[in-house]
């Protein structure tokens, strides 16, 4: 079934409907024979992001020290497996430097071509390793196992609407006050952090496309944009601090980055680049945020409560055309 939830269905049963769907289809896309390929993996990621939102949504019905340990769950899967995206982005992050410079010269066009050689290679020889062992696949499959079926044994803490207006507020406050905190010059981390966010905006708006839908497509399209945008400058990024050396990558969990051996001059036409086009995307991305974080979180959730209601009055009258809804009916002389 699609990625929303049904204003017309239990909630409960909706929600835990929709992570076991996204990491049913995760697992069995890891239980493939000969185990997963490259695009496999990045698919496999995306469920996980997708359940992970959904349990955030439905913090309330789930209870927070059950969404706390399910995402964390979910979080370290996606983690074990994030080797094989990081090197392909280090492409894309390239590939999008040499579109932005179609139109000049000669030397940056070259040093572009050489650091994409060397990312394409790095690339390859990760998988050549293959990373993702057996071990490390059976593991993760078997995790998503005993996570949907622990969410199905957890008994619900709230319904309808109160067990998923807590958790769209939340996180919409969340995203709406890492924007807010933005320095001048924010960090690839900042940056990266309120993605996170903005993801979660998106997913939960698909979650609950079924409220109204055509009053929700703008916003849909501008998280949609908003999180590729900020997507696009955590690869480039990644992809300067592999061209400038710099401090090792401290964060937990994460690898050592490797520099890539370019020269001075290519290192640093490189760098240029990146800078310049990581400045165009985070002027981009502070318009759109500034458009999307526009509302307090009380307001955004009150406003999707009052869809929710709606939509949950239309769905009851659906399935029982003999019943009269005073709200939904116009008077008559």
């Amino acid at each position: 079934m699609a990625y929303r939830i049904d204003p017309g269905e239990p909630t409960n049963v909706e929600l835990r409907r929709v992570i076991a769907e996204q990491l049913s289809r995760a697992v069995e896309a890891l239980r493939v024979p000969g185990g997963p390929d490259s695009e496999s993996v990045h698919e496999v990621r995306k469920r996980l992001k997708k359940a992970r939102s959904a349990v955030r949504l439905g913090r309330s019905d789930l209870g927070a020290a059950v969404a706390k340990h399910a995402n964390a769950e979910l979080r370290r899967v996606g983690a074990d497996l994030a080797q094989q995206r990081d090197a392909d982005a280090l492409v894309e992050a390239v590939d999008r430097l040499v579109v932005a410079n179609g139109d000049e010269a000669g030397p940056i066009l070259e040093a572009l071509s050489e650091v994409r050689r060397l990312v394409v290679e790095r690339a390859e020889a990760v998988r050549r390793q293959d990373p993702l062992q057996r071990a490390t696949v059976i593991g993760a499959a078997r995790t998503l196992e005993q996570t949907v079926a622990w969410l199905e044994l957890v008994p619900p803490h709230a319904a309808g609407w109160k067990a998923l207006g807590p958790g769209l507020g939340r996180q919409y406050g969340r995203g709406l006050q890492l924007w807010k905190d933005l320095p001048a010059e924010p960090s690839v981390e900042q940056l990266h952090e309120w993605r996170k966010r903005v993801k979660d905006l998106w997913y939960h708006q698909r979650l609950l496309r079924r409220l109204w839908t055509e009053g929700q497509r703008p916003v849909v399209d501008a998280a949609d944009e908003l999180a590729a945008t900020l997507g696009a400058d955590r690869d480039l990024g990644l992809l300067l601090a592999h061209v400038v050396p710099g401090p090792p990558d401290v964060r937990e969990g994460a690898p050592p980055i490797q520099p890539l051996s370019v020269d001075a001059q290519t290192s640093q036409l490189v760098s240029d680049a990146s800078r310049a086009l990581r400045s165009d995307l985070q002027a981009r991305a502070r318009d759109l945020g500034s458009q999307l974080y526009a509302d307090s979180p009380a307001a955004w959730a009150s406003r999707h409560g009052a869809w929710w209601d709606a939509a949950a009055r239309r769905a009851d009258a659906a399935s029982d055309p003999g019943a009269s809804d005073p709200s939904l009916l116009g008077t008559t002389a």
